[in-house]
């Protein structure tokens, strides 16, 4: 599949090295192997005269890192009995083995993935061949694993393992180019990522005079399609999927949304009474609630998830289960996930409209109660009414559902659009709304999201006997309808010792196929 886009963006606000830029703390520490002692703040020692000891680096053996990424991979939050085990199996000190885990976990937190949450469910560094300094590292070859995905459970996702070359090619132009490495280099990449190589692909950005970005981007990849649902398979061949198109799209709206919330006046907003830190606390919850609701649809390796088979759910909806032991920002227990996703014949647009209205949710959300939900606070983050944050409040049919409000985030751009939500505790988001911690508000998000579609009577370009031929498009308005995925992950017991029972997967199943029902009811579509 071969992309290619160009675009201009708002530059007064856009760093130019922004896409091929790692952040200065801890991405170059070789996947972990370059461990300091003394990382974390309480643990550091001080000198006689006040002044914090130099750090002392421990470089691991290959065998073992291969271990410790082994275990990663499986648990990237080891308990203390795990890390003793590590410990005494490695010949490693305990705080050795914690500090390992903390500095793998910070390299997963990259401004790259920052910038295209739902097209990127984890990225990390994994060597650096050759490093550069200055903001736009030029010259930096590095080693990367990454996987990326589309918002559909029918879609699997891509892991890749690429070469990432970042280039200052004049003093005005900036190129960040990829490519997989070689399998027959390289066993274990053949064996971990077997479905997608990632063929010269990556961007140019010039810098104009008119404080614009102009960013040239290509894709170019070889994938099996074999496991992709066939209502999938044409949205990956035209490069709606991961084509040029879509990586251009979210990084105008991200661009776009940068520009707005850098404003002094920003129209649109319905927050009184919230600080700037309340604002951005925020923003930053529903941030992590995109990303955790396209980590359970997609099924990305962030969760370790255990896929369900039962008798009464249909194949194209994908259920699954984890549990939470110790992460604040999710309620603790059993969580069962579950997706699917639908060919809808009407605009992106229309039904984006309709999913985003607080006057039309209790059409099909069973968390309205049946009455009309009313916005309480909206935070823009970019032009037009669809995309921002919202805090939702609605009638409560008893004393304890008075204590919940719905956080929302919607957006919507030429390669889509996103409805995600979720419950969360008055007293909570309000210690959130005054500039407190938002990492401790526990959530689990639901929602939808839309995917441009291409009608499944189209073949190339050529009509079947069933229905017309249908021009593909990527401005959202695709003749003949959308795609739409719905995701629910819902906590189905708070102990996570709990056995999963069959009547909670039916019921998340029947909630599914319900919601979608009560969707296509009131949009008078069959």
């Amino acid at each position: 599949m071969d992309a290619h886009g160009e675009m201009g963006l708002i530059g007064e606000n856009f760093d130019p090295g922004l896409v091929g830029r790692m952040k200065e703390d801890g991405y170059e520490s070789r996947s972990g192997s370059d461990n300091f002692e003394g990382a974390s703040g309480d643990d550091q020692d001080a000198a006689d005269d006040g002044r914090p000891k130099k750090k002392k680096y421990h470089r691991h053996t290959p065998h073992q890192i291969q271990e410790l990424e082994s275990f990663f991979k499986e648990c990237p939050h080891p308990d203390e009995k795990q890390r003793l085990e590590l410990s005494r199996r490695l010949a490693l000190e305990s705080k050795q083995i914690k500090f390992w885990f903390q500095n793998r976990r910070t390299q997963m937190k990259n401004r790259w993935a920052e910038m295209f949450p739902c097209m990127i469910s984890r990225v990390a560094t994994i060597d650096v061949l050759s490093s550069a300094t200055g903001v736009t590292r030029d010259n930096t070859l590095q080693v990367m694993d990454a996987e990326f995905q589309v918002l559909s459970p029918l879609v699997p996702v891509r892991q890749v393992r690429f070469l990432r070359f970042c280039k200052q090619h004049t003093e005005r132009v900036w190129a960040v180019v990829d490519v997989s490495i070689d399998a027959s280099q390289d066993a274990a990449s053949a064996q971990m990522f077997p479905n997608c190589r990632r063929l010269p692909s990556g961007c140019v950005i010039q810098d104009m005079d008119n404080k614009y970005s102009k960013v040239t981007w290509v894709e170019h990849s070889e994938y099996d399609d074999s496991a992709v649902h066939h209502l999938l398979r044409p949205l990956l061949s035209y490069g709606f999927g991961f084509g040029a198109h879509r990586w251009l799209a979210t990084l105008q709206r991200q661009c776009d949304c940068l520009a707005v919330l850098m404003s002094p006046n920003i129209p649109g907003e319905e927050n009184t009474g919230i600080t700037p830190a309340g604002r951005k606390n925020m923003l930053k919850l529903a941030q992590r609630m995109t990303y955790n609701f396209c980590a359970g649809v997609c099924a990305s390796s962030v969760h370790k998830w255990d896929k369900l088979s039962v008798g009464n759910v249909g194949e194209d909806v994908r259920v699954m289960t984890r549990k939470n032991i110790d992460d604040p920002g999710e309620p603790a227990g059993v969580v069962l996930s579950a997706a699917t996703s639908v060919w809808m014949p009407i605009t992106q647009q229309r039904l984006f409209d309709f999913l985003r209205d607080e006057r039309m949710r209790s059409q099909w959300d069973i968390l309205s109660n049946g009455g009309p939900m009313q916005g309480m606070v909206k935070i823009a983050k970019g032009p037009g009414h669809g995309n921002c944050v919202s805090l939702l409040r609605g009638s409560a049919i008893n004393a304890n559902e008075n204590n919940m409000l719905i956080l929302q985030e919607t957006w919507s751009d030429a390669s889509g659009a996103l409805v995600v939500y979720a419950p969360v505790d008055i007293s909570s988001i309000g210690v959130v709304m005054n500039g407190g911690d938002s990492a401790y508000v526990a959530l689990l998000p639901s929602g939808f999201a839309i995917l441009p579609g291409i009608s499944p009577s189209y073949h190339g370009g050529q009509s079947n006997s069933n229905g017309p031929m249908v021009k593909p498009d990527i401005d959202g308005s695709i003749s003949g309808g959308c795609l739409l995925t719905v995701g629910f992950q819902i906590l189905v017991n708070s102990l996570p010792t709990a056995k999963l029972t069959v009547e909670s997967v039916e019921t998340v199943n029947n909630l599914i196929s319900c919601t979608i029902q009560k969707i296509k009811a009131a949009l008078t579509v069959t």
